[in-house]
């Protein structure tokens, strides 16, 4: 993943963890603007790769094979029914023998088969139709930060502030309007469940002190034409913040029980200290509401 720490500031862009080969001297900057440059934005950072679903016409689509190959089961039955009454050849045996079904032509009529030689074809389309749309249906939603970002992208200088003409430039929203994307986004490669705390970290503190700070240090990649700011690191020092944090808070605690005469004094120690481990455990790690409950009960 990748936080894009200049956003505010010239909307440049941010870089994946995971860094792709490529060829000496190029540069995203030298990439076409329009469906080319954003390709080139969405294959570096495959978390801001977010389209349309299209999940009504997929579904459309299901509707049509599904009553196309309901028509063709009805006519299959009425052949085979035919046919198992007939006195003509071996149609008698179509039903029991597979062998002089897929020879029918010997008996001049071949209706039976080729029926449901077509059938299979269109089980065929049908059943991977239904596989890509469960494929497709299990795909992430788009966080909010990645949306908001391929917006600041796509009106930023380096997209010539409005590179699509079409219809589809109304598919991601705009800055103007964060919330007139499409209802039907999804993300190629959703962002990691990181803990309340370190989402914050890497989606809005970073950015906060990049725009104050870190952007007059911050080099532009020569290849990529983007500020690098890896969520790899960040997430690093969350962890250990959070490492720190777990280790303290119990020798604090029996710290200030050892200090406090007060039997008072001490349950109210003993009762905030809990409340503190109940409220970190739902921001430093992802734990669930069961399991915060039992941990804190123990």
């Amino acid at each position: 993943m990748a936080t894009n720490p200049s956003a505010a500031q010239s909307n440049q862009g941010s870089l994946a963890a995971s860094t792709p080969a490529v060829p000496p001297g190029w540069s995203m900057a030298r990439t076409v603007i329009g469906y080319p440059r954003l390709g080139t934005y969405m294959g570096l950072i495959p978390e801001v790769a977010i389209l349309r679903r299209f999940g009504d016409l997929n579904a459309q689509n299901l509707l049509y094979l599904q009553a196309e190959i309901v028509h063709l089961e009805r006519e299959l039955r009425e052949l085979e029914l035919a046919d198992s009454l007939s006195t003509i050849g071996r149609k008698p045996q179509y039903a029991v023998d597979w062998f002089w079904l897929s020879r029918s032509e010997l008996d001049g009529d071949q209706k039976q088969w080729n029926k449901f030689c077509n059938i299979r074809e269109k089980l065929r389309e049908y059943n991977e139709a239904i596989i890509q749309q469960a494929t497709i249906a299990a795909l992430p939603e788009p966080s909010a930060y990645d949306l908001n970002d391929i917006q600041r992208y796509l009106a930023a200088p380096e997209m010539g502030r409005q590179a699509f003409r079409g219809a589809d430039q109304y598919i991601w929203g705009s800055t103007v309007d964060s919330t007139g994307h499409a209802p039907d986004l999804i993300s190629l490669r959703g962002r990691h469940s990181e803990d309340p705390f370190s989402k914050w970290v890497t989606e809005k503190f970073t950015l906060r002190v990049f725009q104050c700070f870190g952007y007059k240090f911050k080099k532009i990649h020569p290849r990529y034409g983007v500020v690098v700011c890896e969520d790899s690191k960040i997430l690093a020092w969350t962890r250990l913040i959070s490492s720190v944090v777990a280790s303290l808070l119990p020798v604090a605690s029996i710290i200030l029980l050892h200090t406090m005469q007060s039997m008072a004094a001490r349950l109210a120690i003993i009762a905030t200290f809990n409340v503190v481990f109940s409220v970190l455990l739902c921001q430093i790690t992802t734990a669930k509401g069961g399991e915060i409950f039992a941990a804190t009960a123990a």
